[in-house]
């Protein structure tokens, strides 16, 4: 009988990566890729893909990227040691105490764009020095890719015969 934390096993079985990529992209990619092919000709349509482990995070098995937890960048929520916090959104939402410099100035990029959006239309109006251009989609479908390592834009291509079999079947 295998063992479990948090409700997943501690040893992935051999059919993990599969089933992670197939609801993922069900679940988390397909949809927005759709969105913006049909949204961005109407109106302004960004779209991002976070690809940043934050620095104290852990699930067990593996460490991963997953989803919301750029939501302590997007809002730059820090040092929040309250217990009603800590009781309701743990750590893997706020960039905590000892977070490295590098992650808060991801957030500090990240929030500011997406203030930016809020306020102009545009997240390119954060008014940060070191920025990437983040296209809108409609300027060749790109996404801006969140990272400390340095964000860069790339071309929302990745797993195209997948995405356009669930758009086609699943989604529509």
């Amino acid at each position: 009988m295998p063992s479990w934390q948090n409700g997943i096993y501690l040893v992935p079985g051999k059919q993990n990566k599969r089933v992670a990529a197939m609801t993922g992209d069900i679940y988390m990619a397909a949809g927005p890729r759709l969105l913006g092919e049909l949204l961005s000709k109407e109106v302004p349509y960004y779209k991002y893909r976070f690809n940043h482990l934050p620095y104290e995070v852990t699930f067990g098995v593996t460490d991963f990227v997953g989803h919301f937890m750029e939501m302590a960048y997007v809002f730059y929520t820090q040092n929040d040691e309250t217990a009603f916090f800590k009781a309701n959104y743990g750590t893997a939402t706020y960039l905590g105490p000892g977070a490295p410099i590098a992650d808060r100035f991801l957030a500090v990029y990240m929030s500011r764009s997406w203030a930016a959006f809020v306020a102009t239309g545009d997240p390119n109006n954060a008014n940060v020095s070191s920025k990437v251009h983040w296209p809108r989609y409609s300027e060749g479908a790109q996404n801006m890719v969140w990272q400390t390592q340095g964000s860069f834009i790339e071309k929302d291509n990745f797993r195209a015969e997948q995405m356009k079999y669930i758009a086609d079947n699943i989604l529509v």
